[in-house]
């Protein structure tokens, strides 16, 4: 999970990415990468919102799904995971 974390910080920066949560798990059918969703809530949605509804829960998250090398543990691809909220 941390080459995925470490890599979607990398990526999405300066956006700060709070809240990262781990939210599934797998190996692929060839047995050669982890697929990993991350999910997180991004700095400029949620500072309104939770002064509005007074509530993190509330904060919309976005959801990416990470291909992760088993052997090297390296980071192959990243796609965006809809349909988990």
């Amino acid at each position: 999970m941390n080459a995925a974390k470490e890599f979607a910080v990398d990526v999405f920066q300066p956006r700060e990415l709070l809240w990262i949560r781990l939210e599934e798990v797998e190996k692929s059918e060839d047995d050669l990468h982890w697929i990993l969703t991350l999910s997180w809530a991004e700095e400029s949605n949620t500072t309104a919102l939770i002064k509005a509804v007074g509530s993190a829960a509330s904060v919309p998250r976005e959801y990416k799904v990470f291909h992760v090398d088993r052997r090297t543990g390296e980071v192959e691809a990243m796609k965006i995971r809809e349909g988990l909220e």
